[in-house]
């Protein structure tokens, strides 16, 4: 039986340096050189591979499926923003030069509000669909990253919490008609705007936070570690049954009989997507 492959990029990395969450630790993948592939995943089909993440995470995805979209078919996305955000955010204390903020600067007062929403007291402005188009088509122009005329074909669903002012709900609506710029509309492309249900903060809303951990349960509106927050819906599962629309089943009494964590090294795509070298996928 083939099965759909989903890579997660459940990476919260928009996190206070005393912050971070220690989590169960996954070993790191042998070196690898970038002439190297990925291990084979017996009965992967590969009409079926998407990505999806949070944060950081989220926007990553984003950037991987626009890179990789003769791969990747369809993507999740909460809390993340466009393609090249932080390239082209103009510098608000010169509004007569083309002179853009330094990408820092960009990601964390324009991106994302990690830093607030102002710069040196002046507001930046937020980041714009038009520059991340042509951002990709200079890019895909040059033989950087496939071509985006693939991403028409996608399923995207985006998801912003109503208490999250972390990543500005204006940042995903870029992302959003920056999707619709390249060919996705409704109802392949759904954004869940948290309008019912529990405000969401800056996490992965769940049902409910069972199982044994170390952190005491985060309630919706909380923004604290794990970032897992207790809401009454479960995120994950109003994701996939968006992507895998006609192959969605539910979850399985034995998640290690049906699947298995594969570690993957970044180095092995050439195309640049900007984030660690490597994380877990699953």
């Amino acid at each position: 039986m083939r099965r759909p492959f989903a890579v997660l990029g459940l990476v919260v990395a928009l996190l206070p340096g005393d912050g971070r969450a220690n989590h169960d630790s996954l070993p790191d993948p042998p070196p690898q050189q970038t002439g190297q592939k990925l291990p084979t995943l017996p009965h992967m089909d590969r009409a079926a591979v998407t990505v999806s993440g949070l944060s950081s995470g989220g926007f990553f995805a984003h950037q991987f499926h626009v890179a990789f979209s003769s791969l990747v078919k369809s993507a999740g996305i909460l809390a993340g923003g466009p393609y090249g955000c932080v390239e082209a955010i103009p510098n608000p204390w010169l509004p007569f030069w083309s002179v853009n903020l330094d990408r820092v600067s960009a990601a964390v007062v324009a991106c994302t509000h990690y830093y607030g929403a102002r710069y040196y007291g002046l507001r930046p402005s937020a980041p714009q669909a038009e520059d991340s188009l042509k951002i990709i088509r200079e890019a895909a122009g040059q033989g950087l990253i496939d071509n985006p005329s693939n991403l028409a074909s996608s399923r995207v669903w985006l998801f912003h919490g109503k208490s999250d002012t972390l990543v500005p709900l204006q940042v995903m609506e870029t992302l959003e008609r920056l999707y619709d710029g390249l060919g996705v509309h409704e109802p392949n492309l759904q954004f869940d705007r948290n309008q019912t249900g529990s405000a969401a903060n800056h996490g992965m809303p769940v049902s409910r936070f069972a199982g044994e951990s170390k952190f005491p349960v985060r309630e919706c509106g909380q923004h604290e570690p794990p970032f897992v927050i207790q809401c009454g819906y479960e995120a994950a599962v109003m994701l996939l049954r968006h992507l895998y629309p006609e192959d969605f089943k539910p979850a399985s009494d034995d998640p290690h009989r049906d699947g298995a964590l594969v570690a993957e090294s970044r180095r092995v795509f050439r195309r640049p997507v900007g984030l660690d070298s490597t994380r877990p996928s699953a």
